[in-house]
């Protein structure tokens, strides 16, 4: 199982940030400039993260409008009598 130092370093990896060995002091504690990289990091996947589910939200509700749209359309094209109309708009 890895230490605290592997698990941060692979965390700040995983997160873009370049890990270098100033991050860490001895004894796998992170230093105070390493914490603010991976606090800053993780605020930034925060914002990425509220912006994506954003876009998903609008994307969701567009897509449920559509599908609103398009039951009404095929409610309209079961209803008796449909085709009917239609062939007499064809002039049958």
């Amino acid at each position: 199982m890895p230490d605290k130092q592997e698990l941060a370093e692979q965390t700040l990896h995983a997160l873009g940030i370049p890990v270098q060995e100033s991050y860490f002091s001895t004894g796998s504690t992170v230093t105070a400039d390493g914490w603010h990289a991976a606090l800053d990091a993780a605020q930034a996947m925060r914002r990425r993260m509220d912006q994506a589910r954003a876009i998903l939200e609008r994307e969701a509700a567009a897509d449920a409008a559509l599908a609103g749209r398009l039951r009404e359309a095929i409610e309209l094209l079961k209803a008796p009598g449909h085709r009917q109309e239609e062939m007499q708009e064809e002039g049958g």
